[in-house]
């Protein structure tokens, strides 16, 4: 079956990761605005008299829902009207998503902001608005800049539609001598316009990005996959025993800077049985429920602008590639899947190659799930051997950049520098690399005496008792430490046992002589 989009392409050109994008690249905040969703509405009654003098009083014209105990409803958006608003009322038939939108009519709605902190702002930041809007007319959200500054418009995307709902975006800067605070006012003429599913976000600032160095113990990537002790239901949603008992491996590093640790890093688990690998994939993502939305609205086309079909599609927009390597073979296995469901698999760089597994995602406010369930028989394998060693890399695509669990450099496909997955229990696979550790230093002792090598044996043990020490924690630089310790007091025996066979071996043979 021939494959869409050709992943050859993609994995040896890096800066095509960023292409396929709907947003732009940078990292933004949160959501700025309260209930962008229009979903929350508070009642307003003659009991709150200053509420209700400024909607009797101020805003005599404007019509405004009303429940049946004669009360004002308001969305929690609202911050403030301004002259000029006619009509500023409860949608509930009609919404982009969920149950509620906002209907406006002319003047200005200034938004109300999740804390005063959001309202702060300097010269050279950058807001990226997006909303939904069905009208006629024209819909705006302007910023407001307080101090000595002003807002000028990078950008401006979307058309306003009477009979659907439109995606409009806009690209704002703030700039000036000393601006302080900036609010953003909501518009709509000369007709009525339905609103919903407002983001507001400020580009991170240079200066916010706390890049965290990878530290020198935790250069390798190491992840244990558990017993998945009873049936795993592929639907996204991890709530079986097994996935909360299983534990997560994070140290996802930027691809473009992969001396570092990527901030709000997505996490994994592995679980196996005799039959499958499960895979669940935790992707931090801000206003997810909305990138979902504006990502199924612009589906891939082909080059006749027919859309791809979701099975055997690659995409960089927002998914997780997941490469597996069986131990005992050069072959290598890659699984992709995105967040609006397209799928794509191959063998090694082999798009032709279509194995049978299965993914599901599920979405949450400010993260995504992806849990992927994949046949041992289509990798060619048997169970694997407890504590067996698997290659590994997990890869998130997205907009604000891609991530590498491995330092794999400059592409994907690089299996010499995937990480290891070990199947079975790592304290069990400490206690067999410990044990393992004490039998050989048991047969250096016996074949040099014990005052030989006694202070490399003891600086070993010292280090080894540290690393045993740091992995009773349970997280992933603890383990990530105490693998590398272990492997590395492993590597100083095995190199004592070969000093010991080469004098052993050439001293009887110059004896002999």
């Amino acid at each position: 079956m021939k494959k869409h989009l050709s992943r050859s392409l993609l994995c040896f050109l890096p800066f095509i990761l960023s292409l396929p994008s709907l947003n732009y690249a940078e990292d933004l905040s949160d959501n700025l605005v309260c209930d962008g969703g229009m979903e929350e509405w508070l009642e307003n009654g003659p009991d709150a008299a200053s509420v209700w003098n400024y909607l009797t009083i101020q805003c005599k014209g404007t019509e405004f829902t009303k429940n049946a105990k004669g009360n004002y409803l308001l969305p929690k958006i609202h911050g403030q009207i301004n002259e000029g608003c006619k009509l500023l009322q409860l949608e509930d038939k009609d919404a982009h998503s969920g149950r509620k939108a906002l209907r406006l009519h002319g003047g200005n709605l200034y938004l109300s902001l999740t804390s005063p902190d959001a309202y702060k702002t300097k010269d050279g930041d950058v807001y990226v608005i997006r909303f939904w809007a069905k009208g006629e007319g024209a819909a705006r959200i302007y910023l407001h800049v307080y101090g000595e500054g002003c807002a000028e418009i990078l950008s401006e995307k979307g058309t306003l539609r009477k009979d659907s709902w439109s995606l409009i975006e806009e690209r704002v800067l703030v700039t000036g001598r000393a601006p302080t605070g900036a609010s953003p006012r909501l518009t709509a003429w000369p007709h009525e316009v339905l609103f919903d599913d407002i983001f507001i976000g400020r580009v991170i600032r240079e200066g916010e990005r706390k890049l965290t160095e990878v530290p020198q113990d935790c250069q390798e990537r190491v992840a244990f996959a558990s017993d998945a002790e009873g049936k795993i239901t592929i639907d996204g949603k991890l709530d079986e025993p097994a996935w909360n008992k299983a534990m997560k491996f994070a140290g996802f590093r930027p691809y473009a800077e992969q001396s570092w640790l990527a901030p709000a890093s997505a996490a994994f688990r592995v679980l196996f049985d005799a039959e499958n690998i499960y895979f669940a994939v935790e992707i931090p993502l801000t206003n997810c429920p909305q990138v979902l939305r504006e990502l199924q609205a612009q589906p891939l086309t082909d080059g006749a602008g027919k859309p791809l079909a979701k099975t055997d599609a690659y995409t960089a927009r927002e998914s997780v590639e997941l490469f597996v390597q069986p131990s005992g073979t050069g072959r290598y296995f890659q699984f992709v899947a995105s967040l609006d469901g397209y799928r794509y698999d191959g063998a090694e760089k082999d798009g032709a190659w279509n194995g049978t597994w299965e993914s599901a995602v599920a979405v949450a406010p400010d993260r995504w799930f992806l849990e992927v369930r994949v046949s041992l028989g289509e990798l060619g394998r048997q169970p694997p051997a407890t504590t067996a060693a698997w290659g590994l890399n997990v890869c998130v695509n997205q907009n604000s950049g891609a991530k590498t669990w491995s330092a794999i450099g400059a592409v994907f496909h690089r299996p010499e520098n995937f990480g290891k997955l070990i199947f079975g229990d790592f304290a069990k696979w400490r206690g067999q690399r410990a044990a393992l550790n004490a039998a050989s230093k048991q047969w250096i002792l016996r074949e040099a005496g014990p005052l030989r090598n006694a202070d490399r044996l003891a600086a070993l043990d010292a280090f080894a008792r540290k690393g045993a020490a740091e992995g009773a924690f349970l997280d992933w630089e603890s383990i990530t430490r105490t693998y590398s310790r272990l492997n590395h007091v492993d590597y100083s025996l095995r190199c004592m046992e070969e000093e010991l066979r080469f004098r052993n071996y050439f001293g009887r043979k110059t004896n002999e002589r």
